[in-house]
């Protein structure tokens, strides 16, 4: 592994606007692809992705987007791995394979929309490992592995709807969580005393991706932009 995450616990990479333009590029079709398929056409298809944001009411925002809908296809991820996406993934951390937690037979790509001034759009801080650690099945594909993160923003403004991290708290043994069943998996729940956390925001560029430990302390800003931010996600085994 290239990675050693001795102090951050992240790394920002450059990974070039070609490559952005390219996951965007297959983001946008699959947004597309879903609301036709829940019958939508117009104007919400002509704006796509940029143009997204009140169009459609809360609850059926979220039954449409839930991550079955937002996760890249075979055929996607198959052009992905095959091409300069991977390529460029691997001179960052090596040969790698992506995560199968869902079980669907290839590995998950998804990507995520989070509409401007929508507090419920965003997930509440978490590590990765606590949603590995509660599932003990989807963790079996992992072993001999480490496990690395790749959130790379499709859409997004500096310093206003970026990732938030905590620094170093890949190191810290001091948090505790509990589960809940929800949405058929277990997912933790952390009791958060906010004076206990730094969270910090990110200061990406259109073209960057970061690469984190998965005991790192992460989540989605509040989106204080004008646009929706989109982004796409991956965990990679190396």
């Amino acid at each position: 592994m290239k990675m050693s995450f001795k102090e951050d616990g992240f790394q920002l990479e450059k990974l070039g606007h070609d490559v952005i333009d390219d996951l965007k590029e297959t983001v946008s079709r699959d947004f597309v692809r879903v609301l036709r398929n829940y019958g939508y056409s117009g104007n919400i298809i002509k704006k796509s992705i940029r143009g997204y944001g009140d169009d459609l009411q809360d609850a059926i925002h979220k039954s449409i987007w839930k991550k079955s809908n937002r996760m890249l296809g075979s055929k996607d991820v198959k052009a992905l791995m095959g091409g300069q996406f991977y390529a460029v993934l691997s001179s960052v951390v090596g040969d790698f394979r992506v995560t199968d937690e869902e079980g669907i037979g290839y590995g998950n790509i998804y990507w995520r929309i989070v509409r401007p001034g929508r507090i419920e759009d965003v997930g509440p801080i978490h590590r990765d490992e606590w949603f590995w650690d509660l599932n003990p099945t989807r963790k079996e594909e992992c072993q001999g592995y480490n496990r690395i993160k790749c959130w790379i923003p499709l859409q997004s403004e500096k310093n206003k709807n970026l990732l938030m991290v905590e620094r170093g708290s890949h190191k810290r043994e001091d948090l505790v969580y509990r589960a809940a069943f929800r949405d058929g998996i277990n997912k933790p729940i952390f009791d958060l005393d906010i004076n206990s956390v730094d969270m910090q925001m990110l200061s990406m560029e259109y073209g960057d991706a970061v690469f984190f430990h998965d005991r790192l302390l992460h989540c989605g800003s509040f989106n204080r932009g004008n646009l929706a931010r989109v982004s796409i996600e991956l965990t990679l085994l190396v």
